[in-house]
């Protein structure tokens, strides 16, 4: 009973180590070949940025709308892995999607979409994007 509780954990411990190497490989795809690096202008884009002295870290986003719809959705900047692929993993969840919405989006709701355990000093690496975005959706509603 013991050896197969073991063999259990074993497994289960091979399966966790695997599905972080799968989340970590999406990270750096995202890092490497981002979707939505760039700017937007135009009518109905806003945009605004947020940076962490502590690291030198720095995200703008570029939200382009029609009305309630986001239509497009861009990010400029410099830091680190983390930051830059989340920003990119955040505007994958945004496009298409309702304006009103974006005030709502969570840092647990990204932390689950990019799939993998950050711990509170690497927290701050993805809040970084989503806090530039929430800023955007309170320059218009706010």
């Amino acid at each position: 009973m013991v050896q197969a509780w073991v063999k259990n954990q074993e497994l289960s411990f091979k399966l966790y180590k695997n599905m972080q190497s799968l989340y970590q490989q999406k990270i750096m795809d995202h890092y490497h070949f981002p979707r939505h690096k760039g700017t937007l202008s135009g009518p109905g884009t806003c945009q605004s940025s947020r940076a962490n002295p502590s690291c030198g870290d720095h995200v703008t986003i570029f939200i382009q709308r029609d009305g309630d719809r986001i239509l497009d959705a861009r990010f400029s900047g410099t830091g680190c892995i983390l930051s830059l692929a989340a920003a990119d993993i955040l505007l994958d969840m945004i496009i298409g999607g309702s304006y009103a919405s974006l005030s709502g989006l969570t840092v647990e709701q990204l932390r689950e979409k990019i799939g993998i355990v950050i711990g509170l000093t690497r927290l701050r690496c993805i809040q970084l994007p989503l806090q530039a975005l929430h800023a955007v959706a309170n320059s218009i509603t706010g």
